[in-house]
C-alpha cells in the first residue's frame, strides 16, 4: 500500500520539476509531519490539512501545470500525474 509520505514526497518532486514553487513549498514544509506524526490528534490534523488541498477552490484539483521545457516533463502527463496522485492523496487522507 502507498503511504501518505511517498505521496507526498511524489507531488512535491512532480512540483518542484513542473516550477510549482508555492505549492512544493507548502508540502514540503508539511513533510516532516506525515514522516513522523507526533500523536493520534497531531496526525488527525495533518491529514485535515493534506485533505483540504486536495478538493475545493485553489486546491491541487484546480491546479494546471505548465512545466517548463528543461524539465523534460510533458504537459499532458504531467496533469495527468497530478491528477492520479490528489487522488490517492484524497482517498488516504479521507
Amino acid at each position: 500500500m502507498t503511504s501518505v509520505a511517498q505521496i507526498v514526497t511524489d507531488l512535491i518532486e512532480l512540483l518542484d520539476r513542473a516550477n510549482e514553487v508555492t505549492e512544493a513549498a507548502w508540502l514540503r514544509d508539511l513533510l516532516p509531519a506525515v514522516q513522523s506524526p507526533g500523536s493520534p490528534e497531531e496526525w488527525a490534523s495533518t491529514k485535515a490539512l493534506l485533505k483540504s488541498r486536495t478538493t475545493g477552490m485553489g486546491s491541487l484539483t484546480d491546479l494546471v501545470l505548465r512545466p517548463p521545457p528543461q524539465s523534460g516533463l510533458d504537459e499532458a502527463e504531467a496533469n495527468e500525474r497530478l491528477s492520479e496522485l490528489t487522488n490517492v492523496l484524497y482517498k488516504l487522507t479521507k
